[in-house]
């Protein structure tokens, strides 16, 4: 297991980052002589750690392992700093989203009468056609005139 100390803050406070390998692949990984293994420790855009890692090679630990000699280990140190990625165009977005609830509300202003309002004129329209067909034809029933008192001289 790895563990190293990091002086996190401008207080002086240390916080610990810390990793594992197996040991076998670490054996592994070396020559007959010496031990080959990789730390990267991750910072974020203000260079304060984030994580660490540590590899020494992917080799399964199931075989048995061979009886060295090691007098020395070799350590690759890479500190990687995060990239920031692309960032969403949000203007143009939410413009583009005014720009649908504007047509949706008002349908636009490019809009005549007839077209905003023709769902409410149909019905009256069709309602009065009705009304003037079902309407008795003229000189059949309803009387009028007729009757009364004799006009005076």
């Amino acid at each position: 297991m790895l563990r190293v100390p990091v002086r996190q803050r401008a207080d002086g406070t240390t916080i610990y980052l810390q990793t594992f390998v197996k040991a076998c692949q670490l054996y592994q990984q070396g020559s007959q002589t010496t031990l080959y293994d990789a730390i990267t420790i991750h910072v974020d855009a203000s260079g304060f750690a984030q994580s660490v890692g540590l590899s020494a090679g992917t080799k399964d630990c199931s075989e048995k392992l061979p009886k060295r000699k090691i007098a020395k280990m070799k350590t690759k140190m890479t500190i990687k700093r995060s990239e920031t990625g692309p960032t969403p165009f949000l203007d143009d977005y939410l413009a583009e989203i005014e720009k649908q609830t504007k047509e949706k509300q008002g349908g636009g202003e490019s809009s005549s009468f007839l077209g905003k309002y023709w769902m409410y004129i149909l019905p009256v329209y069709v309602g009065l056609i009705v009304l003037q067909n079902t309407a008795p034809p003229d000189g059949e029933g309803g009387g009028g005139g007729g009757g009364g008192a004799p006009a005076a001289n």
